[in-house]
């Protein structure tokens, strides 16, 4: 991503450059969840890949208010902030959060606050998400999984979505917003395992959430062939048959073999790649 120098988004030759857009905020403070008139409303800012520069949270009250005080410090991880702020009256707050004096991602934050807390709280049960990328299938390795969120009806929040590859890595995707209240979501699996997707909303994990996502070889048994297996063998004879999977997709071959005393016969199995 591109960066701007660091004295207000202006270009001044040898100014440190600074990546406002790479700033994360985070917190009911700015999504109003559970929010109530009288209450503290907390937040974070993660600017720990912006740069060097300065982090800048102002409050606008409802038309009328008295202003609103905000207090926010850096933890001990640099470039990481915690703060809240007083909401005294019911109505709209906007949260400006600008980085180096350019408004981060998603900023100014609106949060609507009322007395009767009921129409800020969210409910994951009414978060709907389907699409093969929650279930792994027909997908394989290289290609695009996806799927939809939709909570329209679940409450003043934003779902927020990990994915950890099976070697306990984090898998890259892409969110669009597909209507209000509905978001789409893509990655790309990069190798056959287990994924973990977890989707979160208001802070919490939905029902089914996380989800194990099985990214496995797809494998049709109707197409391999047996051929050269006489009917009738006699006793002393080593037969020698061919299992031919070159058709059936990728999966492991296992054999067995069952006398008519029901015990299992040794045999050589020799790969021959089909």
């Amino acid at each position: 991503s591109s960066g701007i120098n660091a004295e207000y988004g202006k270009v001044k030759e040898g100014a440190p450059v600074v990546y406002p857009n790479r700033a994360i905020v985070r917190g009911p403070g700015v999504s109003g969840v559970g929010l109530l008139p009288g209450k503290p409303a907390t937040f974070e800012v993660d600017a720990s890949k912006c740069g060097v520069g300065e982090v800048k949270v102002i409050v606008d009250g409802p038309e009328g208010s008295d202003p609103v005080k905000v207090e926010y410090t850096q933890t001990d991880t640099p470039g990481i902030y915690t703060g809240s702020y007083m909401p005294k009256d019911e109505g709209e707050y906007v949260v400006n959060v600008t980085f180096c004096g350019v408004d981060v991602p998603k900023a100014p934050f609106a949060v609507n606050i009322y007395g009767d807390g009921p129409r800020n709280k969210v409910d994951p049960k009414k978060v709907i998400c389907e699409g093969p990328g929650l279930t792994g299938e027909d997908i394989l390795p290289d290609e695009k999984a996806w799927f939809k969120i939709n909570y329209a009806e679940a409450g003043p929040a934003e779902p927020k979505v990990e994915i950890v590859g099976p070697d306990s890595q984090p898998v890259p995707f892409n969110v669009e917003q597909d209507g209000k209240g509905e978001q789409y979501v893509t990655y790309k699996v990069p190798k056959f395992g287990m994924f973990n997707v977890a989707v979160n909303f208001g802070g919490m994990p939905l029902p089914n959430s996380p989800y194990n996502v099985k990214i496995a070889p797809k494998v049709d048994a109707s197409k391999v062939k047996i051929s050269g297996l006489a009917q009738i063998i006699r006793i002393g004879d080593n037969p020698v048959f061919e299992i031919d999977t070159s058709a059936a997709g990728d999966g492991k071959l296992e054999a067995t073999i069952i006398s008519p005393t029901g015990k299992v016969v040794k045999h050589v199995h020799d790969d021959d790649d089909k």
